[in-house]
């Protein structure tokens, strides 16, 4: 039996799960409801959804302007970790980007499987933002450079 994935832009309609899977990936640094809400309904904010046999398994949200895509959030339900969905999402997102913009992120730097994922794609760590964290982590700004 095949699985079918697809990617979709999500909407307000998925509110709920987007919370849901955003709460257990980053739990005290979860954005709350309406921060999503608001997030949603701006016009430079894209919330995309990987969808596995019609089961919203990862949500990434990106912010596009006109010289970057900055990845703000990319996580992965629960039970779904570990199947390269993650992976398929951030390539999609890669898609988004024209030759004459970068893509950005932030991540803990503690977290090896999301540095390595990065890594794979050909993101660099800039810089470094000391204690940037609740939990008093440091995060790693990477970039993936124009071109």
């Amino acid at each position: 039996m095949q699985i079918k994935t697809q990617i979709i832009k999500l909407n307000e309609t998925h509110l709920n799960i987007i919370m849901q899977i955003f709460s257990q990936q980053f739990k005290a640094e979860a954005w709350s409801k309406q921060q999503i809400l608001d997030s949603i309904n701006s016009k430079s904010t894209i919330f995309y959804g990987l969808f596995v046999d019609n089961i919203l398994t990862s949500v990434a949200s990106v912010l596009i302007t006109v010289d970057d895509i900055n990845l703000l959030q990319i996580a992965t339900e629960q039970h779904f970790k570990r199947k390269g969905y993650a992976k398929k999402l951030l390539s999609f997102l890669l898609t988004l980007k024209n030759n004459d913009q970068t893509f950005s992120l932030e991540v803990k730097s503690k977290n090896t499987p999301a540095i390595a994922l990065y890594s794979g794609f050909g993101f660099k760590t800039l810089n470094i933002r000391k204690n940037y964290y609740k939990d008093g982590d440091d995060a790693l700004c990477m970039f993936l450079n124009k071109g």
